[in-house]
């Protein structure tokens, strides 16, 4: 399948609509979730850093390290791709 360059491939931009992500990640416990806090609190400085979280989708990882005193920002790159449509 062809697709503008740039453009986002329709099913992958219908599976982040439907916001099964965050459910993926936070319904129930995440192996993959889970790995990635203990990578992120070994390799981020400490709060109150300022983290950009480029591609974050659902926001989930953003959000988890807000509440830990980051200033965590999301830019999710799908949703931008979605609403130029």
């Amino acid at each position: 399948m062809e697709h503008e360059q740039g453009a986002m491939d329709p099913d992958v931009l219908a599976y982040y609509g439907q916001g099964l992500e965050r459910e993926r990640l936070t319904g129930a416990p995440s192996l993959e979730r889970l790995r990635t806090q203990v990578l992120l609190e070994r390799y981020l400085p400490a709060p109150p850093a300022r983290v950009l979280d480029v591609g974050g989708a659902a926001g989930v990882y953003a959000s988890w390290l807000a509440t830990r005193g980051y200033d965590a920002h999301l830019t999710a790159h799908l949703l931008a791709v979605g609403q130029r449509g």
